[in-house]
């Protein structure tokens, strides 16, 4: 059918010009749809989760107190506090925590790091102008995860520790 000028296209066209538009218009946004489902469930955590869960591409903070003793095999004693706390992870993970003992806790929060063996105290670095008494630590032999702490001993005789574990 050739249109010459002046002339329109059928009612019967111009219908199947829209709904053709429609198809189109509708398909993209489910496709869409789909898509961002997908990559939601691939890459975001599950509706269960706090965030922290083992997704690629997760970066989280507040990391609860449990999950730092569960991946360290440090016993957090009760009234520590977790100061700071981030887990990343992408095809490896890292977990990075600085808590503070008090001062009636530390015993029992050092007889849970027996496993840790300190390390050279001339490359001992971290937590400056924290406290004195510095010390670091690590487990010998791990390889994954590589489990690392350094410690210090506040004035009021608690002791903030500064934990890192890791895969590689």
């Amino acid at each position: 059918m050739t249109l010459h000028p002046g002339q329109r296209w059928p009612a019967w066209g111009r219908a199947l010009v829209v709904a053709a538009v429609l198809w189109f218009v509708v398909t993209l946004a489910a496709m869409s749809a789909v898509v961002v489902g997908l990559y939601g469930a691939m890459f975001g955590p599950p509706a269960d989760d706090d965030g922290c869960g083992v997704r690629l591409g997760v970066s989280c903070t507040d990391v609860p107190a449990a999950d730092v003793e569960a991946v360290s095999g440090m016993d957090l004693p009760e009234g520590t506090v977790v100061e700071s706390s981030t887990y990343t992870a992408f095809q490896d993970w890292s977990l990075e925590a600085t808590f503070v003992v008090p001062r009636g806790q530390v015993a029992a929060w050092a007889a849970s790091v027996d496993e840790y063996t300190e390390t050279n105290p001339a490359s001992c670095t971290g937590l400056e102008g924290r406290g004195t008494d510095r010390r670091c630590a690590e487990v010998t032999g791990a390889t994954n995860p590589y489990l690392r702490y350094v410690r210090v001993t506040a004035e009021d005789g608690s002791v903030v520790v500064a934990v890192h574990a890791f895969t590689t």
